[in-house]
């Protein structure tokens, strides 16, 4: 069986603290992370496709590369939430990763499911993001796995 990866950074499950399932993609914790820094820095993130390309030991060179053997194929940069199918032009901010993209909605609710598996600084962050703590992620999706 093959482990689930994150599809922003290719870091296996067991190499991340958490990753979160959504309809077509995973993100883990780190990436979650990245996209809140890209956002921090780039304050003009509103309505904005913000690309991400975070840095792991699996890092993909190529999407090609990274899907070959996985089934799933589609061109060089996904146009809607690997999570919950919204485009870019439907929610605040659009975050492009390597072989998903991920909106800020849903990058509440990943920190939502951080602070609630994870505590500590994610309670924090979870603050400052405006689509997170509306309610509680288990009634929610994507899943947490």
């Amino acid at each position: 069986m093959t482990d689930f990866l994150c599809t922003f950074c290719g870091r296996p499950r067991a190499g991340v603290g958490k990753l979160v399932s959504g309809f077509d993609a995973f993100i883990c914790d780190r990436c979650v992370a990245t996209c809140l820094d890209a956002a921090a820095k780039d304050r003009e993130a509103d309505a904005a496709v913000v690309m991400i390309r975070p840095v792991g030991p699996e890092t993909p060179p190529t999407v090609a590369e990274f899907h070959s053997g996985r089934g799933r194929r589609f061109g060089p940069y996904p146009t809607s939430c690997g999570f919950c199918g919204k485009t870019a032009a439907e929610v605040r901010a659009f975050f492009q990763g390597y072989l998903d993209c991920v909106c800020s909605e849903c990058i509440g609710l990943c920190i939502d499911i951080m602070v609630e598996d994870l505590g500590g600084e994610w309670k924090a962050r979870q603050s400052t993001w405006p689509e997170a703590g509306r309610q509680p992620p288990s009634q929610r999706r994507p899943t947490s796995r």
